[in-house]
């Protein structure tokens, strides 16, 4: 295969790095492998070798990947993306995108509450513009979410007299707040399967 026949690899850009130093950050002071451990454990091996080089920015995260790190890390996929901060102080690069913006903008542009660039100048008294460009972008941007049918545990709210008293009667109202609830969360039952 000639060189001007060989696929172009993108290089790892600003959010692949921006990914690598949040699961460097996440992992804290846990092992490598103990990490490897946890992927396997929600179905997406990755060996001790390749999370190091992810972590050093050498091997890319997938969108595979991104969810199952979320997942052991009990983190939305979010914060693996974007930077730890939200500030307008911090600024902050994304990959696609030709500037530097505030962290606070590439947070707010994420979660589908405002577009990375809005029409006007915000130090301009009328905002009707950005306003419609806001109420535009949020149409398109996300989907109406229907929140999860639950019953908040009560457990918090016991009071902490006896300390083994109490801890049961936390477990217990937590047991119960969700055997009464209609949360939506479906496991998987591996049994119906083979049945």
């Amino acid at each position: 295969m000639t060189d001007s026949k060989k696929r172009k690899i993108n290089a790892v850009d600003a959010t692949g790095k921006q990914v690598a130093a949040n699961v460097k950050r996440l992992r804290g002071g846990m092992t490598y492998r103990e990490l490897s451990e946890r992927l396997e454990d929600v179905g997406r091996p990755i060996a001790v070798l390749g999370l190091k080089r992810i972590e050093s920015g050498e091997r890319k995260v997938d969108v595979d990947d991104l969810m199952a790190f979320a997942i052991v890390f009990d983190v939305s996929p979010l914060t693996l993306l974007l930077p730890e901060y939200g500030s307008k102080e911090i600024t902050t690069r994304i990959t696609g995108y030709p500037d530097e913006m505030g962290t606070n903008v590439a947070w707010l542009w994420a979660r589908g509450d405002e577009p990375l660039e809005l029409p006007q100048d915000t130090a301009v008294s009328d905002h009707s513009g950005n306003d419609r460009a806001i109420a535009l972008f949020r149409l398109h941007a996300r989907p109406e979410i229907d929140p999860r049918d639950t019953i908040v545990p009560v457990a918090t709210f016991l009071p902490h007299d006896d300390a083994a008293e109490s801890k049961r009667r936390q477990e217990q109202a937590t047991v119960d707040a969700f055997r009464y609830s209609r949360a939506q969360l479906i496991r998987h039952d591996d049994s119906e399967e083979t049945a």
